[in-house]
């Protein structure tokens, strides 16, 4: 009888669908796996199209209110199909998916809030992880380290890091276009993001320097209030799109307040696109100045030199774009893998 594994995700915008995406991909043909996704947002077609390709059972389950009994319900019908391997995604679940899954099945939580961000409530679904979970899964060693600093409840031994991994080769690309002034980034349009900055810097600089941003989010109407017409904002892009983004596109930028693991930097290096991202949580694990152009939050001055650097037709410009676009080829050829990830995730399985 074949493994069956569930993944219980968020069903709006954000990285995790990906990151669920590229772990089946690599567990294909191994195992059963289905994922309900879980939100106020209703799951997009293009989402369940993406999930049913690679050969997943999809639910769905609409979050009706902040104590959603109702749903909390539907989960427990579904936890009741037996699976042998249950991975959570949603840190606000962790009671109800513990409570209501058979004692057969093994919980996994994988931590995606970035812990800066975590107010009360979130550091307490933290430490109920650590009571009621199988097995927590971080992101990152220093994520992971600021875990065991914080939950006194730590316990070493229910505790791993597995690096987040992307198909590398889907976004691989032959050549950058140096000289080139499209610049592009991708994130959710909210508080938790520094596109006011991002926006700022590239109004000042001037219709010689194109933007897109590609996202969906809470701000998106008050942002594209404040940008001139050198800065298009795409929507949410789905995956094939997206590589035909990141392939059109000459250079990276990612702006944000804080990150877990940002699946978007990870999909830049896999094209081998020189990066500016902001000097944050969770960027600066991966990301440092060997291998892109760090600025500060709320840095308009820093942000509109850095990408002056990597815009003009000279040597300079051309040897840094150069630089960073190998480098970040090198960083995930080495480390983004979603084998790779998928393999070190399987010594936790059933």
């Amino acid at each position: 009888m074949a493994i069956k594994t569930l993944h219980i995700l968020y069903s709006g915008l954000g990285g995790t669908t990906n990151y669920v995406a590229n772990w089946v991909k690599a567990a294909q043909g191994e195992m059963e796996i289905h994922c309900l996704f879980y939100g106020i947002e209703n799951l997009k077609d293009e989402t369940k199209t993406l999930f049913e390709d690679l050969g997943v059972q999809v639910f769905f389950v609409k979050k009706e209110s902040r104590i959603d009994l109702k749903g909390h319900r539907k989960i427990k019908r579904l936890l009741s199909n037996g699976y042998d391997n249950i991975l959570l995604h949603i840190d606000s679940l962790i009671l109800p998916v513990a409570k209501h899954k058979p004692n057969s099945s093994k919980l996994i939580v994988i931590e995606h809030q970035a812990n800066h961000l975590k107010d009360k409530r979130r550091w307490l679904w933290s430490k109920l992880a650590q009571k009621k979970a199988d097995h927590i899964v971080s992101l990152t060693k220093e994520y992971q380290e600021e875990l065991k600093k914080k939950l006194r409840n730590f316990k070493s031994s229910k505790n791993s890091v597995i690096l987040t991994g992307i198909d590398i080769e889907k976004y691989s690309k032959t050549s950058n276009d140096k000289g080139n002034t499209l610049f592009g980034a991708v994130g959710r349009l909210n508080s938790q993001r520094d596109f006011r900055t991002l926006i700022e810097a590239f109004n000042e600089l001037g219709e010689t320097y194109k933007l897109d941003i590609a996202g969906e989010g809470e701000d998106r109407a008050e942002l594209q209030s404040l940008a001139k017409g050198n800065i298009k904002f795409l929507g949410e892009l789905n995956d094939a799109d997206m590589v035909k983004f990141l392939h059109r596109i000459s250079a990276f930028l990612k702006p944000s307040f804080g990150e877990t693991s940002s699946p978007a930097i990870m999909e830049a290096q896999a094209a081998g696109l020189p990066i500016i991202a902001w000097k944050v949580n969770g960027i600066t694990n991966v990301l440092n100045t060997d291998n892109a152009i760090l600025v500060d939050p709320n840095d308009v001055e820093g942000l509109k030199k850095s990408v002056i650097r990597l815009s003009g037709d000279n040597v300079e410009s051309k040897n840094e774009i150069d630089r960073l676009s190998l480098a970040s080829k090198n960083y995930a050829t080495e480390n983004l893998s979603h084998i790779k990830m998928y393999n070190a995730f399987k010594a936790n399985l059933k």
